[in-house]
C-alpha cells in the first residue's frame, strides 16, 4: 500500500515575508504587485488577512476597505524561491522521493519510510514541528494512499496541522467536500459539473466513469478515477527539472484589452519568454493551454493537443492567439494573460512532421529565437525587442496590424510588465 504525504506551505509568500520582517507577524498582511501600475491585486495573504475576507485576487483597494489597517509588501520572489527550496531539502531527509508543486508545496512517497498510517501521522507530525521550529513557517500535511487524496487532506485542517486519509475512511472524510476542491476541476469545469447537478467528490464517484467521460473527455475519466480513490499516479523523484512537466509564464496588463489586436504584443512577449525557458531544457511541447483573467477577475482557460512539435516563439504565439480567437468574445476586458506548454519531451524524441509546415522555416524561427536568448541574457530583456511590442510598427504577418495600446513611441509596451513565476501551479492562485 502506497503512503503519500502532501505538504503545503501556509500562506507561502506572506509567511516568508513575516520571517524577513517580524513586525509583520501576528498582523493582516498581503503580498501584492505594483498599486501606480495597476498590478496591485493580492498574490498572498496572512491567516489575519484571512479573517476580514481578503481573498487572492482581490485588487489593493478592495483589500484595504475590508480589512482597514492591512500592510501590502511587494513580493520577492527569488528569496521565495531560495525558500522553497531550502525546506524542500529539509523534506529530502524524510524521504528520496520528493515531488514539488509550485514553490509552496510537495509531495513526498513515504511508502518505504513508515509501516502503516499510525506511523505515518507521527512522522508527520514530526515533520511539521521541524519545519515550523527550523524555519518560521508553518505547514499542513496530508498523509494519504494517492497523491490526489494526500492534497485535498491537507487543505482539510490549516494552518499547521496534520490530517490523515486512510483507503477505509476517505469516502466519510471527503465526499462532502465541494468538486472544485479536486485537483484539475477548474472553474469552468467547476460550473458544468454543478449544471449537471454534480456537486461533491461523492456525486462525481456516484455518476460514474461513462458519464464524466461523455460529458468531459478523457478529463472527465481521469476525475472520477480521482474522486473513487483510483489516482495511481507516481511521485515523481529529484527537483524541479526532474518534476517538471510544464512551463508557462503570465502577466498582468497595464489596461484592459477588448481586442486580440491588442494582444499581439502580449501574446508575442509571452511566447518568447516561455519558448526561451522551453529550449534552455531541451525539450518539446506537445500541448498549449492559455489563460484568461477577464475585468470581473474571473479565470478562463482553453487548451489544445497536437501531434507535432511545438518549439517556438511562432509556433506557441500562432496556437495563442487561436485559442484566444477561437473560445474568448472580448464580452469583458482582458486583465491578465498566460501561457503554458505542457506534454514536455525530450528534443531527441522522434517526432510526426506537420503536412504543410517546412522544417526549414522551423529551424529557422528556432535559430531566431536562439539568438534574441542569448542577446537577452548578455545584455538584458529590453535592449531587444520584438517590432510587434511597439505602437504602430509591426505587423503580424497575414494576421493582425501592430498593437492599439497606448505607449510612448520608440518604447517596449510590455516594458513594465510583470512575470508570474512558473512554479505558480498552472496560474491557479496560491492560498
Amino acid at each position: 500500500m502506497r503512503i503519500i504525504f502532501h505538504s503545503d506551505i501556509n500562506n507561502c509568500f506572506a509567511s516568508i515575508e513575516a520571517v524577513l520582517d517580524p513586525s509583520l507577524r501576528g498582523v493582516p498582511v498581503a503580498v501584492c504587485g505594483d498599486p501606480a501600475a495597476r498590478r496591485g491585486i493580492v498574490l498572498a495573504k496572512s491567516e489575519e488577512a484571512k479573517r476580514f475576507g481578503v481573498k487572492t485576487g482581490d485588487p489593493v483597494g478592495v483589500a484595504a476597505r475590508k480589512c482597514p489597517g492591512i500592510r501590502f509588501v511587494l513580493p520577492h520572489f527569488e528569496v521565495y524561491q531560495r525558500y522553497s527550496r531550502l525546506i524542500r531539502a529539509h523534506y529530502g531527509r524524510y524521504s528520496p522521493v520528493v515531488e514539488p508543486f509550485g514553490l509552496d508545496e510537495c509531495w513526498l512517497d513515504m511508502s518505504l519510510e513508515v509501516r502503516d498510517f499510525s506511523e505515518a501521522a507521527r512522522v508527520a507530525d514530526r515533520l511539521r514541528s521541524e519545519v515550523r521550529h527550523l524555519f518560521g513557517v508553518t505547514v499542513s500535511v496530508g498523509v494519504s494512499f494517492c497523491k490526489v487524496f494526500a492534497k485535498l487532506a491537507s487543505d482539510l485542517r490549516k494552518p499547521d496541522a496534520v490530517t490523515v486519509v486512510p483507503p477505509d475512511h476517505f469516502r466519510e472524510q471527503l465526499y462532502h467536500l465541494p468538486a472544485s476542491a479536486m485537483l484539475w476541476v477548474g472553474p469552468s469545469t467547476s460550473q458544468r459539473l454543478r449544471r449537471l447537478g454534480v456537486r461533491t467528490l461523492g456525486d462525481i464517484e456516484r455518476a460514474g466513469e461513462a458519464f464524466m467521460r461523455a460529458q468531459f473527455g478523457k478529463n472527465g475519466a481521469r476525475i472520477w478515477r480521482d474522486a473513487a480513490g483510483l489516482d495511481d499516479t507516481p511521485v515523481f523523484p529529484g527537483g524541479p527539472s526532474a518534476a517538471q512537466k510544464s512551463v508557462g509564464h503570465g502577466t498582468t496588463l497595464p489596461a484592459d484589452l477588448f481586442c486580440s489586436t491588442d494582444a499581439w504584443p502580449v501574446i508575442a512577449f509571452l511566447s518568447e519568454r516561455t519558448v526561451t525557458e522551453l529550449r534552455r531544457m531541451r525539450m518539446s511541447a506537445r500541448g498549449i493551454q492559455i489563460y484568461v483573467r477577464d475585468s470581473s477577475l474571473q479565470f478562463h482557460t482553453y487548451q489544445a493537443e497536437v501531434s507535432h512539435k511545438i518549439d517556438t516563439s511562432r509556433a506557441v504565439a500562432d496556437h495563442f492567439l487561436m485559442l484566444l480567437s477561437q473560445h474568448y468574445e472580448f464580452c469583458r476586458g482582458v486583465h491578465a494573460l498566460g501561457v503554458r506548454l505542457y506534454n514536455l519531451v525530450a528534443d531527441d524524441v522522434p517526432h510526426q512532421l506537420e503536412l504543410f509546415s517546412s522544417d526549414a522555416v522551423r529551424a529557422r524561427d528556432g535559430r531566431v529565437d536562439d539568438a534574441v536568448a542569448q542577446i537577452q541574457s548578455r545584455f538584458g530583456s529590453q535592449v531587444f525587442f520584438r517590432g510587434s511590442s511597439l505602437h504602430g510598427v509591426a505587423e503580424h504577418p497575414g494576421c493582425f496590424p501592430g498593437s492599439g495600446l497606448a505607449c510612448e513611441r520608440g518604447k517596449p509596451v510590455l516594458e513594465s510588465f510583470e512575470l508570474v513565476p512558473k512554479e505558480r501551479a498552472a496560474y491557479v492562485p496560491l492560498s
